[in-house]
């Protein structure tokens, strides 16, 4: 955890190479997270209004032993507010894909779901994170710049390294295993967090529509 100096941002050419300065075409895929993003909150919205309005109609149907709905109107909506809250910090745009980011100068500019961030460097807080998968450790970055803009970047399936990511903050640190374990703990707070969004956006579905059913 580290703020990059007001004066002297921590840039190492020599060791990161050029910071990319032109914008990367997007894939297919990169245009199918973007809009996949908005459609899944439109569409939970849309499924957590049609669950309060159908609320006399569904609870007709009844619950089952554990007290759920046996409707399947409540666990679509149950059910799509569990992934908003998984992937949460894309879903609003608070984060982005490093392979679809580029410098400005000492401006990031980072495509999110709903529209283009633009970072301040100089004098940003930077935070990299590692995180564990089934393809191996992501890397990735938390930055929020001195007028509190945040953005996270995080290649969401593979990654080949932090190289991406230094050369867009324009930091690097030692790989020593200490600064490891503080990205692997970062990582794990990161973590913490989806937990507690998921458990607050369920509760907010709950208390609007009933959809958790009785206990």
């Amino acid at each position: 955890m580290e703020q990059t100096a007001p004066s002297q941002p921590r840039h190492r050419a020599g060791e990161l190479g050029a910071p990319p300065t032109v914008a990367p075409a997007r894939t297919p895929w990169q245009g199918v997270a973007i809009w996949g993003g908005r459609a899944l909150l439109a569409l939970t919205v849309a499924a957590a209004v049609l669950t309060a309005a159908t609320r006399d109609q569904w609870t007709m149907r009844g619950f089952d032993d554990i007290g759920s709905p046996t409707s399947p109107i409540p666990n679509v909506a149950l059910g799509m507010t569990l992934a908003v809250g998984v992937i949460w910090h894309w879903v609003f745009g608070l984060s982005a894909i490093p392979e679809t980011c580029w410098r400005e100068g000492g401006t990031l500019v980072a495509p999110t779901v709903w529209g283009r961030r633009h970072i301040q460097l100089r004098g940003a807080l930077v935070i990299p994170f590692r995180l564990f998968s089934q393809s191996g450790t992501l890397h990735g970055a938390f930055l929020v710049d001195r007028r509190a803009r945040p953005i996270m970047l995080l290649e969401p399936f593979q990654s080949s390294g932090p190289t991406r990511v230094q050369r867009l903050t324009g930091q690097v640190r030692p790989a020593t295993f200490r600064q490891a374990a503080v990205e692997y703990l970062a990582g794990a707070m990161w973590g913490f967090m989806t937990v507690i969004a998921v458990g607050i956006l369920l509760g907010v579905l709950d208390v609007c529509t009933g959809a958790m059913g009785h206990p």
